[in-house]
């Protein structure tokens, strides 16, 4: 009974590991992708994506302008945060559980850091 256990719990341990990996690389790639249509000024005012405050639903320019530059911080951000996941899950000395950890964790941290430099 306790080799089988040892197995599931192996089994289990690997799809968790597998899914933190797909997360330190999603999040930051979700975040690129969403990214484009704002640089490419395709996102109207109020719509599902885009960086809305009370500055830039002020006036459609605006908003576009805006937009614009949050989607160069954003995909800036995230061929950063992919980047320093690559040399994360490569270099740290740690179990991937731990460094897929750090690596969402410094993503999140560096999106909120450009996040808050955004706007007028």
């Amino acid at each position: 009974m306790t080799d089988d256990y040892q197995a599931l719990k192996q089994e289990y341990d690997a799809f968790g590991e597998r899914i933190l990996v797909w997360a330190s690389y999603g999040f930051p790639l979700l975040i690129l992708l969403l990214s484009i249509p704002m640089i490419l000024e395709l996102v109207p005012p109020n719509g599902p994506i885009g960086f809305r405050t009370n500055y830039t639903v002020s006036s459609p320019e605006i908003w576009y302008a805006e937009n614009h530059k949050a989607g160069i911080a954003f995909a800036i951000t995230s061929i950063i945060g992919i980047f320093a996941n690559y040399l994360i899950l490569r270099f740290f000395k740690k179990t991937i559980a731990i460094k897929c950890l750090y690596s969402i964790f410094f993503y999140v941290l560096l999106l909120a850091i450009v996040i808050s430099n955004l706007g007028p």
